[in-house]
């Protein structure tokens, strides 16, 4: 009766992990967490984003921005990655924070001067505080 048990609770668990995993890959997933990053992105830097895919993994837990431009007002792109890996903390979660412990950028191109930057990063404090 216990093994009974015990291979039912390990087959529900491997069966949410396996949903868990397939779900944060699904164009669903992806464009609903777009809805709700751009436009914080947006008002965090005080420049256009527009990104051209997200996914999920659970296992590290990491969200990874696909084709990421940022632009001013002009439409000028400022700075651009073919992929932006931010890895978050499990433990920050559970006390309701976002915690990014590591950031990968790959192909990234960025045409920027030291008052663009400076604007950006104050933008970016103030949002923040």
């Amino acid at each position: 009766m216990f093994l009974k048990r015990r291979i039912i609770y390990i087959s529900i668990i491997a069966l949410i992990t396996g949903v868990l995993f397939a779900a944060g890959r699904t164009p669903y997933v992806s464009d609903y967490i777009k809805v709700l990053a751009i436009p914080e992105l947006e008002l965090m830097t005080g420049k256009k984003v527009v990104i051209g895919g997200i996914q999920v993994n659970f296992l590290p837990l990491f969200v990874e921005l696909n084709d990421t431009v940022i632009a001013d007002s002009d439409g000028k792109k400022l700075l651009s990655a073919g992929r932006v890996k931010g890895y978050l903390s499990l433990t920050g979660l559970l006390n309701r924070e976002i915690i990014v412990k590591r950031v990968a950028i790959n192909n990234t191109e960025a045409h920027l001067d030291n008052k663009q930057i400076e604007e950006i990063a104050g933008n970016i404090k103030k949002y923040l505080s």
